[in-house]
This record gives C-alpha cells, structure tokens and sequence, in this order.
C-alpha cells in the first residue's frame, strides 16, 4: 500500500495547475469544520424541531463517533502526511474529512431518501456520493493525504453509517418530511 500511496501522491502532484488548485481548495473546504459544523447543527434543530428525538439522537452521535474516532485514531497511529501543510501534530490516518463528511451526507442522504419517492433514492445516494467523493479526492490532489488515509476513512464511514441505518431502520421511525432534508 505505501507504494500505491507514494504513487498515486506524485501521479497527482505531476497533474496540479493553478486552476485546479483553485477549484480543489474550494471543494476541500467543503469538508472543513467550518460547513459541516453548521450542517451538522441546522439537521439537528430541524430534527428537534420536527420532535424527531430519534433521529436526533443518531444524528449527533454519528458526527460525534465519527469525529472523536478519527481524532483518536490520528493520535493513536501518527501517520505523518504526504506533505507537511498543518501544524505539529496533524497526522494522516485516516482523512477526517472523509470520515466525517461520509458520515455526515450519508446518513443525511439516508435520511431524506427514506422520505422521498422510490425512483428518487438512488439519486439522493448518487448525489452524496459524488459530494464526498469529490470532497475526498481533493484531498489526495492537494497532496493533504495518501491514498490509504482516504480508502481507510471512507470505509469506516461506510461501514459506519450502513450499521446506523440498519440499526435505525430496524425501528421502524416516523416520517421526517422530505422537505426540510
């Protein structure tokens, strides 16, 4: 795998231009605290308002396991990063940006295609997807990550939210109202 990693990392450094710098920062920044903090929150009081108390709770605490998952995990491996952008101490594996926005639109996605018509699910999964995969990929072009960092978060976060929906699911909760997911 650090093979791969060390291959992939020069493959994409060998392809970075000042436009798609640009373009790709923008897409990171999409991951950064500072879009899924608010996401995170406005989900959370619509479901509270809505009195989903259910999804709420599974809401929250799938960010915050996801969060605190990750961050230990940093400090528990301390895989160095391709390339040294953060300050001492930011390590590698796995990406929180993909752990945390696989979780974060995928169990939204979950949630609003549970809500929508059946020909508009795939869609809705589709559309969160590519959101995160484009999230993830500008990770490993801006040389923020290996390869490994990103494969190993998001099939945590898969892995993560197919459990927090079957086990969601299996409760058989209330309709939310597609509209404000």
């Amino acid at each position: 795998m650090a093979a791969m990693d060390t291959a992939v990392f020069h493959f994409l450094q060998g392809l970075r231009t000042a436009w798609g710098d640009g373009v790709l920062v923008a897409v990171t920044e999409l991951g950064d605290a500072a879009v899924p903090i608010p996401v995170t929150a406005a989900v959370l009081v619509w479901l509270l308002w809505r009195r989903a108390w259910y999804a709420a709770a599974y809401w929250l605490g799938a960010i915050v396991f996801a969060a605190a998952f990750t961050s230990t995990l940093k400090t528990v491996l301390q895989v160095p990063r391709p390339v040294d952008l953060y300050a001492a101490g930011s390590f590698s594996f796995p990406s929180g940006h993909t752990v945390v926005s696989a979780t974060l639109y995928g169990l939204l996605a979950l949630l609003a295609a549970r809500e929508v018509r059946p020909r508009w699910r795939a869609g809705v999964a589709a559309a969160a997807a590519i959101f995160v995969a484009a999230i993830a990929f500008s990770r490993l072009y801006l040389g923020a990550h290996w390869l490994s960092d990103v494969l190993g978060g998001g099939a945590f976060a898969v892995a993560w939210v197919a459990l927090l929906g079957i086990a969601y699911l299996r409760h058989n909760p209330p309709r939310l109202g597609a509209g404000g997911l």
